[in-house]
């Protein structure tokens, strides 16, 4: 519930703007019904896209070899999400530059607010919370190629400067998720994604819409597809419904490897910095490497998550243990098992292992924890 009470801030922003700025919009509700089934039919020209160019580059996508890198986040993040809202902009059928501007602010923010969504319950550090939820960044990644469209427009130049600003968006798109988990560079985006925003909202209120409300034929139509997209979306991404026990393994396909928890427990136990004992919960995981390379078994970024308030646990170097395994390089067409330690106070059944990245999003493993 945190984070997508924090995916809503760019959109909280967004409206108190629009009220400071005195900027009305004709047919309110049909505005937003309009603008959130475009926002899901970015989702479904992204799933689409995305689709075709795993068949097409699988030895990027499927392996990870690349996972993280700049050109990675360049073609399965940012390419596709950028060439899907941009169509669905244009598929709005804006009548001037007012209705651009703040249509793409609209569909970006819905789009992103949705995608939040399917981010609930998945691993997100409290950096990643703020970086990914609460930074309007694909508002911002919408709005270059919007203001390039209207440069392009005033120089007799809007196919050039089109192409241009898409191109720009899609690079900054990529720039961002490469290094994302700098706090400080977030804040930065933050502030000049913000900025741009309250700015170009600032233009829009400036600008004359002598244009008619229209009236939309497929409005009934759009309003059922919303529904049905949004139950399926609470069905499809509603978290935890299936633990995995004990001794099952669990296949994370963008990595080609197995994860299974054999066992888990509370221990007490000193830490390396002190005599005073502490309570842990120690679990013990096997990964098997699938792949044609060697990967570090850090490099699987567990977390414990609470089944009461979903509180999230890191692990621990910390804790003193005869069990504290230093090796870390797991061969490739091998397995290894590690002991991982969390801190925490609460018995062994309030809790839950899980295991995921932001991309693919699809992709997750929680386990049940059992001794």
């Amino acid at each position: 519930m945190t984070q997508l009470l924090l995916s809503l801030i760019p959109l909280a922003v967004i409206i108190i703007t629009m009220l400071i700025f005195k900027i009305n919009i004709k047919g309110k509700f049909k505005f937003i019904v309009d603008k959130l089934f475009w926002s899901f039919i970015v989702i479904l020209i992204v799933i689409v896209l995305s689709t075709l160019l795993k068949l097409v580059l699988p030895f990027i996508y499927e392996t990870g070899q690349l996972g993280g890198s700049f050109l990675y986040y360049l073609i399965f993040a940012a390419l596709i999400e950028e060439i899907a809202k941009f169509i669905s902009l244009l598929a709005t059928k804006p009548k001037n530059h007012k209705q651009l501007i703040i249509n793409g602010i609209f569909i970006a923010t819905l789009f992103s607010i949705i995608e939040h969504y399917m981010y609930m319950g998945k691993v997100l550090s409290q950096e990643s919370l703020f970086i990914r939820l609460a930074t309007p960044g694909h508002a911002l990644y919408l709005l270059i190629p919007i203001w390039f469209i209207i440069l392009g427009t005033k120089n007799n130049k809007k196919g050039l400067f089109t192409c241009i600003g898409l191109l720009l968006g899609i690079l900054v798109h990529a720039i961002f998720d490469t290094i994302d988990k700098n706090v400080v560079f977030a804040i930065i985006f933050g502030i000049i994604g913000y900025a741009v925003i309250i700015y170009s909202l600032y233009k829009a209120s400036k600008m004359i819409d002598n244009s008619e409300e229209s009236k939309d034929k497929l409005f009934v139509l759009k309003l059922i597809v919303i529904i049905i997209c949004c139950l399926f979306s609470y069905f499809a991404f509603n978290q935890d419904s299936s633990y995995l026990s004990n001794g099952k393994y669990c296949h994370y396909n963008s990595k080609d490897i197995d994860i299974k928890v054999d066992s888990a427990e509370i221990i007490s136990s000193t830490t390396l910095f002190g005599e005073e004992k502490r309570n842990f919960i120690k679990v013990k995981v096997t990964i098997k490497n699938n792949n044609k390379d060697d990967i570090e078994f850090d490099d699987f970024n567990f977390r414990l998550k609470s089944n009461k308030n979903d509180e999230t646990f890191v692990t621990t170097s910390n804790v003193s243990d005869k069990d504290v395994d230093s090796n870390n390089i797991i061969k490739t067409q091998s397995e290894k098992t590690k002991y991982i330690y969390f801190e925490v106070d609460g018995k062994l059944n309030d809790y839950r292992l899980e295991y995921s990245e932001l991309t693919p999003k699809s992709d997750k493993c929680v386990f049940k924890l059992e001794k």
